[in-house]
C-alpha cells in the first residue's frame, strides 16, 4: 500500500449487505420498553426485542449507521472493519460455502482477508451473525447507541402523535355525527309542526257555513242578527285563510 496506507475493508459486500437487509422483509413491532433499560429485552408477538426493536429491525439500523458513517464520523481499523463485513456476509449468504462463492483474485490482498473472516464465522446462523454485528458495532463506535436511542424515541414521538391525531379524528367525527343528528331532529320537528298546521288549516277550510252558524248561535242566543253577521264574518275569514 502507497504510504503505509492501511488497505480498506468497505467494499461491495458492505453494500450488498445494506441492500439485502433493506429489501428483507423486517419485523414491525412496538415495544413501550426504552432501549436504555435492557440489552435484550422479553419477546413482543413472538419477536424478540433489542433496545426497542428486533432483532432484524435493529441489525438495518446498524448496517445503515455504520455504511453511512464509515470514513466519516467513523474510523475502525482494518481487522475491525474486515470482521464487520464478514459478519454482513454471514448474515446475507449463511455459512460460508466454498462450491458457491466465487474465488477470490490472486491479488485482492482485501478480499482474501474479507473472506478468511467470514469463513472464521463458520456455522454461525444469521440471527447470531445479527447479533455479534450490533455488539461489536455497539462497542467500537461509541456514538452508535445514542444513535438508536435517538431513532427509538423519534419514534415513539411519531406513534404518540399518531395516536393524538387518530383520537382528534375520532372525536371529530363523533362531534360532525352529534351535529348532524341534531339538525335532523329538527328538521323532523319543523315537518312535523308544518304537517300539524297543515292539518289544522284543512280542517278548517272544511268547516261548512252551518257549522259556523251553530258556533255564532251558541255565542249569541237570542239575537239573529249578531248570528248572521258573525257566521257570514267567520265564514269569510276562514275561506280566505
Amino acid at each position: 500500500m502507497a504510504n503505509g496506507a492501511e488497505p480498506s475493508a468497505a467494499g461491495p459486500e458492505l453494500d450488498v449487505g445494506v441492500e439485502a437487509a433493506e429489501k428483507g422483509e423486517e419485523a414491525k413491532i412496538t415495544h413501550n420498553e426504552s432501549p436504555v433499560d435492557a440489552e435484550t429485552s422479553p419477546a413482543v408477538n413472538g419477536v424478540e426485542v433489542h433496545w426497542g426493536f428486533s432483532l432484524s429491525d435493529l441489525y438495518r439500523i446498524a448496517l445503515k449507521f455504520y455504511k453511512e458513517k464509515e470514513g466519516k464520523a467513523v474510523h475502525l481499523g482494518y481487522a475491525e472493519k474486515c470482521s464487520l463485513v464478514g459478519l454482513t456476509q454471514q448474515v446475507t449468504h449463511g455459512p460460508f460455502d466454498p462450491s458457491s462463492s466465487p474465488p477470490v483474485g490472486v491479488l485482492d490482498v482485501v478480499g482474501k482477508d474479507r473472506r478468511l473472516a467470514w469463513q472464521a464465522l463458520g456455522p454461525m446462523t444469521r440471527e447470531e451473525a445479527k447479533q455479534q454485528f450490533i455488539n461489536k458495532l455497539s462497542d467500537l463506535v461509541p456514538t452508535f447507541r445514542p444513535y438508536v436511542e435517538a431513532l427509538w424515541a423519534d419514534k415513539l414521538e411519531k406513534e404518540r402523535l399518531a395516536r393524538e391525531e387518530e383520537e382528534r379524528q375520532k372525536e371529530e367525527e363523533e362531534r360532525r355525527k352529534q351535529e348532524e343528528e341534531e339538525q335532523r331532529k329538527e328538521e323532523e320537528e319543523r315537518k312535523k309542526q308544518e304537517e300539524t298546521k297543515r292539518q289544522i288549516q284543512e280542517a278548517l277550510n272544511q268547516q261548512t257555513y252551518d257549522q259556523f252558524r251553530k258556533y255564532a248561535e251558541q255565542q249569541y242566543p237570542g239575537n239573529p242578527e249578531q248570528v248572521r253577521q258573525c257566521g257570514s264574518l267567520c265564514w269569510r275569514y276562514e275561506g280566505s285563510m
